[in-house]
């Protein structure tokens, strides 16, 4: 494996195409903290249309590893291996709306 200086998230969001820009903004935000953001709305997920995807790019200020565990310090609930699955009960990632996330980078 190659060693990167980034971070990817794929995340599905349950929002309006309407509100799109506004979660986008609100995701960048809630990470903003762990380094340079970059988040990229990929339109309508085919096969669940009522979910958005979104797909963010962490450049962060420090150590890649050290930000992958912080990123799932977020919320520790709900993980399996790299994806993260939303529980109708339990708690939420980032924002109420996401459905689900799969993490990934070159360091690990």
């Amino acid at each position: 494996m190659t060693t990167s200086d980034r971070i990817h998230l794929r995340l599905f969001v349950e929002v309006s195409p309407s509100r799109s820009a506004e979660v986008a903004a609100a995701l960048t935000r809630r990470l903003a903290h762990l380094g340079n953001v970059r988040t990229a709305d990929l339109g309508r997920y085919w096969k669940i249309p009522e979910y958005t995807e979104f797909d963010i790019e962490v450049t962060p200020t420090g150590n890649v590893s050290a930000c992958v565990a912080a990123i799932r310090a977020l919320q520790p609930a709900g993980w399996s291996g790299d994806a993260w699955t939303s529980h109708p009960d339990g708690p939420k990632f980032l924002l109420p709306q996401v459905r689900w996330v799969w993490l990934t980078s070159d360091d690990r």
